[in-house]
């Protein structure tokens, strides 16, 4: 997934597959003076039963294919970035809560219940796995 969108962006315009793509998700930087606009990363198709003797193909799309559970989820240029915040996010609110928890059983003697923290991120991971990312959840 992390190199995906930089071996996407290689392929070209004459190495993109146009069903694999979609020109409704566009590269967030880019602006309409732009020459190449680059479409969004979409599954064209995917693996959902896989057995250990499968790996991932070495093209972009067999990548793809292998990881991902649907047809649905983008993978677009800023995707890494929006993950690195999304992870940010959850590591301060689980530190967060920590502290929290901490602190109440420091002030009631333990009689109080521990502490909560609620992180809202862009792709929450609900529908991911270590090995496969859907739903919009990487």
């Amino acid at each position: 997934l992390s190199t995906a969108w930089d071996r996407w962006v290689e392929l070209g315009e004459d190495g993109r597959d146009s069903d694999a793509c979609s020109y409704h998700a566009k590269d967030a930087d880019a602006t309409d003076d732009d020459k190449e606009k680059i479409p969004g990363l979409i599954p064209i198709n995917f693996s959902l039963h896989r057995n250990s003797r499968e790996r991932p193909g070495n093209s972009v799309y067999g990548g793809i294919a292998y990881y991902c559970t649907d047809i649905c989820t983008p993978i677009v240029a800023p995707l890494l970035e929006e993950l690195r915040w999304d992870g940010a996010v959850v590591k301060l609110a689980v530190a967060r809560a920590v502290a929290g928890s901490r602190q109440i059983e420091e002030e009631t003697n333990g009689t109080e219940p521990i502490s909560a923290a609620y992180a809202i991120t862009t792709h929450p991971g609900h529908h991911a796995a270590f090995d496969s990312f859907g739903g919009y959840c990487y």
